[in-house]
């Protein structure tokens, strides 16, 4: 999709386009992103995640509070996942 876009709002004839990467790039892009920002929290001052941006959704927020939101956002996937998970295996699986 375009770097401009996030899919967030999309219709369901929008989703049916969506193209789903490869299981190998889509890995190869989280381990890039890993390593991206494992090398900014290495190298960050500590009050970097004082440093006010802005966010098109969100507004003015802190560098602290939007890794606070990713993480929070990301929990809270795998416990959906964790959810689905369940309802198909089942309790005793």
């Amino acid at each position: 999709m375009p770097a401009s876009e996030s899919g967030s709002g999309y219709t369901a004839e929008q989703a049916a386009t969506f193209r789903v990467p490869e299981l190998k790039d889509l890995l190869a892009y989280a381990d890039a992103a890993r390593a991206k920002t494992l090398e900014y929290l290495k190298t960050a001052p500590s009050n970097e995640f004082d440093r006010v941006i802005n966010m098109p959704r969100f507004g003015d927020v802190t560098v602290g509070a939007l890794f606070t939101l990713v993480i929070v956002h990301q929990a809270q996937h795998a416990g959906e996942i964790a959810y689905l998970r369940g309802m198909q295996r089942g309790m005793n699986k």
